[in-house]
């Protein structure tokens, strides 16, 4: 019986307020149980004291609990909306790139550490615009900004979950891949590519095209994250070395891992 008072008093006094729903039904509830309490006092005066005023009094006291109490709890539920949406602000803040509405690269890795923890596997593919600086330097950082923008919203709408998606940082996005082959992993890196081949990017007055260099890596639960990432960042450095524009693979890890499927992860 008491664990079963404590769950209702959990969920009347400590509903967490996400929505203006919950701010209603938070505010209903305690304004409910607020004139229930001051009613039942009421009674219980009139009673002992005078009988024959006990229904005026009681709508009175209705009355008034019902409106101070719905003003007070009101604003405390208000307040307390308002400071939930800020945090998720914040929280937002804290794991997205303002630029990009990515990820950033602290949470991306700490998504990846995540799934690693659990055991599971997937591919890491890093992605950087090719030449950046010249296009920077050449148009100028608008346009550049520009073309950072339509990468990443490009390759968000490429991986969409269970694959994740961040920027690592400057030009640099990192993908993570939840399921399939080396070969469906490489064909899908190859679709990105030849996709932004076919994008431009800028203002109504200049736009410019960008390619992109590819490495992928395998997250295996016997690879930690730092290891993957550092496979996948030599892949990337020969992509750039072999003349840009590619999709790489380490030769070793395709020796490795060429017929391994990662099955789709749930975590």
């Amino acid at each position: 019986m008491p664990s079963k008072l404590k769950r209702v008093a959990h969920r009347v006094f400590d509903g967490e307020i996400r929505s203006h729903r919950d701010l209603v039904r938070h505010v209903a509830r305690l304004t409910l149980l607020v004139v229930v309490l001051a009613d039942l006092i009421d009674v219980i005066i009139n009673l002992v004291v005078d009988p024959t005023i006990l229904v005026r009094s009681l709508i009175q006291t209705t009355f008034t609990a019902a409106i101070m109490s719905t003003i007070f709890i009101g604003a405390v539920a208000r307040a307390n909306l308002a400071l939930y949406r800020t945090n998720q602000k914040l929280e937002h803040l804290t794991r997205t790139d303002p630029q990009t509405g990515l990820l950033n690269r602290k949470h991306f890795f700490e998504v990846l550490d995540d799934r690693w923890s659990h055991h599971a596997s997937g591919w890491l593919i890093l992605a950087d615009i090719d030449r950046f600086k010249a296009i920077n330097d050449t148009y100028g950082h608008p346009i550049g900004d520009a073309v950072i923008g339509g990468v990443a919203h490009m390759l968000s709408e490429c991986n969409p979950h269970p694959s994740v998606v961040g920027r690592i940082g400057g030009e640099e996005f990192g993908i993570y891949l939840s399921h399939g082959t080396l070969d469906e992993a490489k064909q899908r890196a190859e679709a990105i590519r030849l996709l932004l081949a076919t994008q431009s990017f800028g203002t109504p007055h200049r736009a410019v095209q960008a390619r992109i260099s590819m490495g992928i890596a395998p997250l295996t639960p016997d690879r930690t994250v730092e290891d993957t990432y550092a496979l996948a960042d030599r892949a990337l450095y020969q992509a750039k070395r072999n003349g840009r524009d590619r999709v790489e693979v380490l030769e070793e890890v395709g020796r490795e891992l060429g017929s391994l499927r990662v099955v789709r992860n749930t975590v």
